[in-house]
């Protein structure tokens, strides 16, 4: 079972987040079906990047950093405008919160998203939107499943985030640590701590729905809403294949707190690691026409990926 929250289109908002947004999912109970193996025949082959190591921070700065810098050079490179779908694949290993077992199943999570870019050199700058989400249904023996469901004003709301990575000529690809932060307004997303309670300083109405941090609906045996603040600090590390695609490593570091919830049950953290193997989180990047939006990212994922 897998379930989609777009911008651009109607949205079916069910979905456990983990890797570059990390919200938790909840226990409930829904049939008595095994869990299934997990597998990705659209992942990427990702093995020479293997032998490179752990990702290191990039040192193509932040956007900020970049500034106006004053008049071009004539024999600079030319800025070149382009606009990319990048797809996003996070996964995470989740321990049973039930008390009938202890095991871990694997949750994955998809994202695509719209990049609107500029390369200079071996600087590439780029406006990111969230254009959709989703997420595989943990399913633990005994028929416990657990799963989560965001309202459409996640995705409609989510921030559009300022990014920067090095793009080198021999094709190599590395940004970050960047950050993704929802839920809170900080003065610095890397390393400020998160609001730990509605109204407390930094907590922000994110999805704009009246409640504080962001709304995250969960069903089951113990349905209701938890509200979150939450932040995933983000690693690539890739490289250039055919006609412009990137293809690398997606690594996040995730952190949530729970702010307020319908219920004292629902304010329960799930155990849960990053998958340790590499390739299982990935992301790859394509160029689009100008014109395309989140809609026609959405409308062709097939294609693109």
């Amino acid at each position: 079972m897998s379930c989609v929250a777009q911008r651009g289109g109607a949205l079916s908002a069910e979905f456990l987040c983990a890797g570059s947004l990390g919200l938790i999912g909840k226990m409930g109970i829904m049939g008595c079906a095994p869990q299934a193996g997990t597998t990705d025949d659209r992942a990427p082959d990702l093995s020479d990047l293997l032998d490179a190591g752990p990702i290191q921070a990039s040192d193509a700065g932040t956007a900020a950093d970049a500034g106006s810098g004053g008049g071009q050079d004539a024999s600079a490179p030319a800025t070149q405008a382009q606009r990319y779908a990048m797809k996003a694949v996070s996964a995470i290993q989740q321990r049973n919160p039930s008390p009938l077992g202890n095991e871990e199943v694997q949750v994955v999570t998809t994202q695509y998203m719209l990049l609107d870019a500029e390369r200079l050199g071996d600087r590439l700058t780029w406006d990111e939107t969230l254009c959709s989400i989703s997420t595989s249904e943990a399913r633990y023996r005994f028929g416990i499943r657990a799963s989560t469901s965001y309202p459409d004003a996640f995705v409609v709301h989510f921030p559009v985030f300022e990014r920067q990575a090095e793009w080198t000529e021999d094709g190599e690809f590395q940004a970050g640590p960047y950050a993704s932060v929802v839920g809170a307004q900080l003065n610095n997303p890397l390393t400020d701590p998160l609001p730990t309670e509605a109204g407390a300083a930094g907590e922000v109405d994110s999805d704009q729905d009246g409640n504080p941090g962001v709304t995250v609906n969960v069903g089951g045996a113990v349905s209701g809403s938890v509200y979150v603040a939450q932040r995933s600090v983000i690693n690539l590390r890739g490289r250039e294949r055919d006609n412009g695609r990137v293809e690398g490593f997606w690594q996040a570091a995730d952190e949530q707190v729970v702010l307020e919830a319908s219920s004292d049950i629902l304010k329960t953290t799930v155990e849960r690691r990053r998958d340790p193997d590499a390739e299982t989180s990935y992301f790859v990047m394509v160029p689009i026409e100008d014109n395309w939006a989140c809609r026609e990212i959405n409308d062709a994922v097939d294609e693109l990926f």
